[in-house]
């Protein structure tokens, strides 16, 4: 199903904890690829995800993962997996108040 066909799954905006960095170094000398979150979703559930970032977005994942439980703000589609999920169509990725305030516009 395309992305943009009217039954495609929306992009969420989700909030969570950056658990781990598994990016690798690019031509550009900057690290970009996979890191896994922890999603706090609605009801108190909890899920673990991964999401592919940018080198710009890794940097404000690598910032939120060593301030220690630093949390974000990601905006993708969430596909839910038996473990461990996938956020796919990632728009948005920046740090967030632990309140849920954005941190950045």
């Amino acid at each position: 199903m395309d992305a943009d066909s009217p039954g495609a799954p929306r992009p969420e905006k989700l909030f969570g904890t950056v658990e781990s960095l598994d990016g690798t170094v690019g031509p550009d000398g900057r690290r970009a690829g996979d890191v896994l979150l922890c999603l706090f979703l609605e009801e108190g559930e909890t899920t673990t995800a991964r999401a592919s970032l940018t080198a710009d977005q890794y940097g404000i994942a690598d910032r939120a993962h060593m301030a220690g439980r630093g949390f974000v703000w990601i905006r993708g589609v969430l596909r839910r997996g038996a473990r461990i999920g996938r956020i796919e169509r990632v728009e948005e990725f920046h740090l967030a108040r632990p309140n849920g305030v954005d941190a950045a516009p």
